[in-house]
């Protein structure tokens, strides 16, 4: 049967703290973004309470613009949720003997003291283990002391788990309904994920769903990030960046001019498109010796920026590899500088310098051309028309010319269910 959040008597303490997030919320609710604060929640069932806990800087989320809502919840962050909650004092004794490392020794010590977790029988707290959805339930069930008690059995499936009467507690407060549409069941050993978490927290708490406005019609759910990449013993040159980011949105110009006016869709900041600058751990000769040097670049680049994981890249070299391609696209564009002399510059328009190749990695990127193209050549190039800006026949590019996908028989907007059409890629967008 439904339930509904009961009203409750709040203890002061906890009043107080809740009416700072809720005025939070209420401050922040009005401001936010298409979209909301996050990239990576977008239409997810739990955004509202997502975006009401980040409100109430009980969250940053993951990195960046991402709250990362489908990674389970460890222990430890567990401890850093509530303890942000709750507003708790330090603890100046140190709890347990595991987690001296942990990032969130501190909040793990504040929860201990308020008697919200007991640890382990051997003195530890496993700080990197995954909460449990029956964890879940004891957390709160202490954390939150106010709750009203319960005696309805509400699940089928926990008969027996150490902690039963706290899940039911959770039931009878609504704030978990199951793990099922039929309300009966309740998954006690499931992980808990990031964002089932920001609902348990936001309804323990009485919050109220913050929902964003929503994206633009044509916004992206994906983003590409370009890099400007230089190995170990090659000097940067400065302001490469800036010409980098030239370059891509004098392509993204291009496009809107082909479409209706939605382009490849890049990360920004302040003063347009975003250029993250990584200096490589690889020398320039070791890279050479690579059939594929974009392995590890990508790696490097992963591991120095963390919120590009969920983003497709755009990487643009300082050197020259020595190999035959100018630019080449595989899961990420790659251009070696270097390999081909075209330069990238601050002043540079469409079709010159670097904007033509950029460009036509960039639709490689997007899915074209498949192979069910009736016009592919079968490398990913179309033969037909010198037009387009993949055409790879015998005849040079018209350049004053240039089309993406002239005739919409290829791969833009051609309409065909049987075949990969640009018009639907995620990365295309009016941001």
């Amino acid at each position: 049967m439904p339930r509904s959040i009961p009203l409750r008597a709040v203890p002061t303490a906890l009043l107080a703290l809740v009416l700072v997030i809720v005025m939070a919320a209420g401050s922040a609710a009005g401001g936010l973004p298409p979209g909301g604060t996050f990239t990576d929640d977008n239409g997810n069932a739990h955004e509202g309470f997502i975006e009401a806990i980040a409100a109430g800087g009980i969250t940053s989320g993951c990195g960046g613009t991402r709250y990362c809502p489908d990674d389970d919840v460890t222990r430890g962050q567990m401890a850093s949720f509530l303890a942000r909650a709750l507003n708790l004092p330090d603890s100046v004794t140190d709890w347990f003997s595991d987690d001296d490392t942990s990032t969130h020794q501190v909040n793990i010590n504040k929860i201990a003291e308020a008697g919200i977790t007991l640890g382990f029988g051997d003195g530890t707290f496993a700080p990197d283990e995954v909460v449990a959805r029956d964890q879940m339930a004891s957390f709160l069930a202490r954390a939150i002391t106010d709750l009203i008690p319960s005696t309805t059995d509400y699940f089928s499936d926990d008969a027996g788990n150490a902690h039963e009467a706290n899940i039911n507690v959770m039931a009878e407060n609504a704030i978990t309904l199951g793990c099922d549409s039929s309300g009966t069941i309740y998954c006690p050993t499931d992980p808990v994920r990031r964002d089932q978490m920001a609902s348990f927290l936001g309804r323990a708490l009485g919050l109220e769903e913050m929902i964003p406005p929503p994206l633009p019609e044509g916004e992206p759910t994906d983003i590409i990030q370009a890099a400007y990449v230089v190995p170990a013993d090659v000097a940067p040159i400065a302001g490469r960046d800036a010409a980098i980011a030239n370059e891509i949105e004098e392509v993204q110009g291009w496009y809107d001019t082909q479409t209706d006016g939605v382009h490849p869709v890049f990360a920004k900041d302040s003063s347009g498109v975003a250029v993250a600058v990584v200096v490589l751990p690889d020398t320039l000769s070791e890279l050479s010796g690579l059939t594929s040097p974009e392995t590890p670049i990508v790696d490097h680049i992963r591991t120095v920026l963390p919120d590009t994981a969920d983003r497709d890249l755009v990487v643009v070299m300082e050197g020259n590899l020595g190999t035959g391609y100018c630019g080449r696209t595989g899961s990420i564009v790659f251009i070696p500088i270097g390999n081909c002399g075209i330069d990238v510059s601050e002043t540079s328009v469409w079709p010159y310098g670097g904007t033509y190749l950029m460009g036509h990695e960039l639709t490689h990127l997007l899915g074209a051309v498949p192979g069910c193209a009736p016009n592919s050549d079968g490398t990913g190039h179309v033969s037909d028309d010198k037009r387009d800006i993949l055409y790879s026949g015998i005849d040079g590019r018209d350049w004053d010319n240039l089309m993406l996908d002239p005739g919409n028989d290829d791969y833009y907007d051609h309409g065909r269910s049987d075949c990969t059409d640009l018009a639907d890629s995620p990365l295309l967008g009016s941001y």
